[in-house]
């Protein structure tokens, strides 16, 4: 999943490299790109829409917050390549939806991120991230989220 904002300060070029990588190596895969953006649309957008056009389960905006909800629950991972994070609300919002996080281990993200799962869920490089990825597809329930970790964010941000 994808639910971030499509800015360059996101690196969708990192995201969809390792969606590529990813493919290129036979490791299958669904993805749902939600979101949407008023300026220039990086150029990349419009790239993995045809490359990955056989994979895409949902792309653009949710017309509905049903439905945007349903992408949520529907995902089994979520994954942040950015730059540039204060918060990371889009990437809590799909945890809590059960949705397992590969994020980077800088900006926010280890702070929401309880210590004992920061070596599943944080990643130090674009190889570590491939790595991590490529093992919660093959070998696990494809990735839903351990509930220790689902339950840390809607306990400590009140998710009702």
């Amino acid at each position: 999943l994808w639910n971030q904002r499509w800015e360059h300060d996101k690196r969708p070029d990192r995201f969809f490299d390792l969606l590529y990588r990813l493919r290129a190596e036979g490791v299958p895969f669904r993805l749902a790109v939600a979101g949407e953006n008023f300026r220039n649309v990086p150029q990349e957008f419009d790239e993995a829409r045809t490359r990955l056009a056989a994979v895409i389960e949902h792309w653009g905006y949710a017309e509905t917050r049903a439905g945007y909800l349903r992408l949520l629950a529907e995902a089994d991972l979520v994954i942040s390549t950015t730059e540039h994070e204060f918060f990371g609300i889009s990437v809590l919002e799909a945890m809590a939806a059960g949705a397992f996080p590969l994020l980077p281990n800088r900006l926010s993200y280890p702070e929401l991120i309880p210590a004992s799962q920061h070596a599943w869920c944080l990643y130090d490089d674009e190889e570590d991230l491939f790595l991590k990825a490529k093992d919660r597809l093959q070998h696990h329930d494809p990735g839903r989220t351990p509930p220790l970790l689902r339950e840390s964010v809607v306990e400590r941000f009140d998710w009702t």
